[in-house]
Order: structure tokens, then C-alpha cells, then sequence
């Protein structure tokens, strides 16, 4: 299921990093991961993955989820890849900025 704005992706997307720091924060604190908060935050980035965006702003949620260096994707072997999905994330996100204005 998605939204035709994607509020459900930006809402999950800002949970999530919230999780993610929560997480950290308990390894800092006791030197282990909080299972339960990394299994919340897991399930707000598989939300992520599997939940078709309908806009420029759920792309650049999506995009944004891959790239965070912490918990994205790994990326290949080209020099330039994370140069390219900057890029494409900086257009996506102008897009998005331009949506909710109008």
C-alpha cells in the first residue's frame, strides 16, 4: 500500500533514523545492540523498500535509505557511483521541494 503523497515513506524514513540512533546509542551506553530497537528499525527500512513511492518525495526517501552510509547499500566498483546517486538524490529532492509547494 502507499499514499499518493507519501507522507507513510517520509513519516517511516524520519522513525527510522530515529530508531537507528536509539540503536547506537545503546550499543554506547552497554556495548550491545538493543535488539528490540534494531528489529524496529530494521521493519521501518524493509517498510521502505517494499512500499512503491508515487512521487519525487518517496524516491528521495527511498534513495536516501540506500545511500546512508550506516545502513544503505554497498556500492559497486564504478569510481564515480556515489557521485552519480548524489546527484540524482540532489534532483529528486528539488522535485520533492517543488511537490509539496504546489
Amino acid at each position: 500500500a502507499h499514499s499518493s503523497d507519501d507522507a507513510e515513506l517520509v513519516a517511516a524514513e524520519r522513525e527510522s533514523l530515529v530508531a537507528w540512533q536509539a540503536a547506537a546509542a545503546s550499543v554506547d551506553k552497554t556495548g550491545d545492540v538493543d535488539n528490540e530497537i534494531a528489529e524496529q528499525a530494521n521493519a521501518l527500512d524493509r517498510f521502505i523498500h517494499t512500499t512503491p513511492c508515487a512521487a519525487a518525495a518517496g524516491a528521495a526517501v527511498k534513495l536516501r535509505r540506500l545511500l546512508d552510509p550506516e545502513v544503505g547499500m554497498q556500492i559497486g566498483e564504478g569510481d564515480h557511483d556515489w557521485d552519480s546517486l548524489g546527484h540524482v538524490l540532489a534532483f529528486l529532492e528539488r522535485q520533492a521541494s517543488r511537490e509539496v509547494r504546489s
